[in-house]
């Protein structure tokens, strides 16, 4: 039987268990939201993770990291990257104008500010 830690972890791309524990510590207060977006830049991300990173980067409000990890996801083809325009963590930066050229750059619809 697989424990919880192997769960959470698998359904976040197979990602080692650092980055998911600190995520969850920092919504539980346990840690700075520091904490949780350091652990997750400093560990490199599976392909399938780099969109998962903006989530977590930005629902921890990391959003200037979160833009340049959505770059990232384009930038190395992340199969997921169409899905940048769909999560709803990135709201507060969709007027950013560094936001707004990656969607261009995908040929996403940018809505005028």
């Amino acid at each position: 039987a697989r424990t919880l830690q192997q769960r959470i972890s698998s359904s976040f791309g197979g990602r080692t268990p650092q980055p998911v524990e600190k995520f969850f510590a920092a919504l539980a207060g346990e840690v700075p939201n520091s904490e949780a977006v350091a652990a997750i830049l400093d560990e490199p991300s599976p392909i399938q993770c780099v969109t998962q990173d903006v989530s977590l980067l930005a629902f921890l409000g990391a959003f200037d990291e979160a833009i340049a990890r959505a770059g990232e996801c384009l930038d190395d083809g992340d199969p997921y990257a169409l899905q940048l325009n769909m999560i709803p963590e990135l709201d507060p930066v969709r007027d950013d104008p560094r936001f707004r050229a990656i969607l261009a750059r995908m040929n996403l619809p940018v809505e005028d500010a």
